[in-house]
């Protein structure tokens, strides 16, 4: 690539190509609990073509971003919204990626909340749900969400808001069954000051425009996990980091918790949160079954190739250790919903975490 990035998201341009855009370019240590970035926030864009195999420069965003989303929008233009700048601000502004005129245009009004690790999800209807997110660097997040509308390329408040405030949560769209249309939002962090481990979830219902929280709960909290939807229409939870983190003056001051090597699956049909491996008794979490702690990894559903319908884990931060302090991984493994089993696979040639990873065609 052009530049180093982390925390950016990748959005499809076409079924060969991937759009990368800001991110934060530099190295980040932790030491004593204290979280120290030395780097910077950039505007500029790149594409990767898988047909060349190259990466090419695709214009620069009005504003340097971290932390933001990028949806493909059903007009083949890239929504890219919130996000941490190069001044230490949380933006409640967002900008269009129109792949043809290679450049970024203004979306004609702000958010209503400042976001950053949000989530983004694409309608059934075209139009794009924005919740949650962490709207400032002394710990607050919120549970406020805005409707971006293409028609319009506008944002309006959703009419009402979700149950809990949330960031670094997962959206799933449910695409057919009983729950087709609707959103399923789960775990994250929040709160304000400190950042609180959350194990509910909630549907967003876009008939209704309401948010219901579930009373089944996920079995333990998670944040920073992945949320993958099965071909048979269940979503697999996998991973993440269930624990507190304190933040004074925008900077990590203290962290506990563990890092997750368990997973777990969501039936719509049932509104059932079940542990891949079943529960621990004595530990009240769900049995150990992957084969790594990870947070901040990527999941992603194979279509087709030598292992069709099977989820692709890989990276993260995490060690075989949940209790562990976490370091980037290069392991890799495959989750089976035939067996319930995950399995390890091949390792990447470079460890990584809170990269992307973009399904070709």
């Amino acid at each position: 690539m052009d530049a180093s990035r982390a925390a950016i998201s990748a959005a499809p341009l076409s079924p060969t190509q991937v759009l990368y855009a800001g991110g934060f370019s530099g190295t980040a240590t932790i030491k004593n609990f204290s979280l120290n970035l030395d780097g910077k926030i950039l505007r500029s864009a790149e594409s990767f073509d898988e047909t060349t195999g190259a990466f090419s420069p695709a214009g620069a965003m009005a504003t340097a971003r971290m932390g933001f989303t990028a949806t493909e929008l059903n007009t083949g233009k890239v929504l890219i919204a919130g996000g941490l700048d190069d001044r230490g601000d949380i933006l409640d502004t967002a900008e269009l990626y129109d792949p043809v005129a290679h450049k970024f245009i203004p979306v004609a009004n702000t958010m209503g909340d400042r976001r950053m690790f949000q989530t983004a999800t694409l309608l059934l209807s075209g139009k794009v749900l924005i919740a949650g997110g962490a709207t400032s660097l002394s710990g607050e997040t919120t549970n406020s969400a805005d409707i971006y509308d293409p028609a319009s390329n506008s944002f309006s408040p959703a009419t009402f808001p979700m149950d809990h405030q949330r960031a670094a949560h997962t959206a799933t769209l449910f695409t057919t069954g009983p729950a087709a249309g609707k959103v399923l939002i789960a775990g994250g962090v929040g709160g304000s000051s400190f950042f609180f481990k959350d194990s509910s979830a909630e549907l967003y219902d876009p008939a209704s425009q309401q948010f219901t929280l579930l009373s089944s709960f996920m079995n333990e909290p998670r944040s920073m996990q992945t949320a993958t939807l099965l071909d048979d229409g269940n979503v697999l939870l996998a991973g993440g980091f269930s624990g507190t983190v304190a933040v004074t003056g925008g900077m990590l001051s203290s962290a506990s918790g563990l890092i997750s090597n368990s997973a777990e699956t969501f039936d719509p049909s049932t509104g059932d949160f079940t542990c891949v491996g079943g529960f621990n008794t004595d530990t009240l979490r769900c049995n150990q079954s992957m084969s790594v702690a990870r947070a901040a990894h990527t999941a992603t559903l194979l279509a087709t190739g030598p292992k069709p319908h099977r989820v692709l884990i890989a990276g993260g931060i995490g060690a075989t250790d949940p209790a562990a302090h976490g370091k980037s991984l290069a392991s890799a493994e495959l989750f089976n919903p035939a067996s319930g089993s995950f399995s390890a696979t091949g390792t990447m040639s470079t460890a990584r975490a809170l990269h992307t990873a973009t399904l070709l065609h």
